[in-house]
């Protein structure tokens, strides 16, 4: 779904399965990545800081990277 740009229906994907499995890390972190190219720059932030408090090993690769691509376009936004 990512792959085919289909964001909002990873989104209700996503919170399907994590109705089921709450601490499922991958689809917090996708959940994350589709956020973050719907705009959505808060919950992106939220479920990305979530994936990586499930596997903290995930923070510096995974989640950092996204963290700061959300810091630059909350600058952009603000320009």
């Amino acid at each position: 779904m990512f792959e085919s740009q289909e964001f909002t229906k990873l989104v209700s994907y996503c919170h399907e399965h994590l109705k089921k499995r709450p601490r499922e890390a991958y689809a917090h972190w996708f959940l994350g990545k589709a956020h973050f190219e719907l705009g959505e720059l808060d919950k992106a932030e939220t479920c990305f800081k979530q994936a990586a408090e499930i596997h903290p090993s995930w923070k510096k690769d995974w989640v950092n990277p996204f963290l700061e691509r959300i810091k630059e376009r909350r600058i952009e936004i603000e320009r």
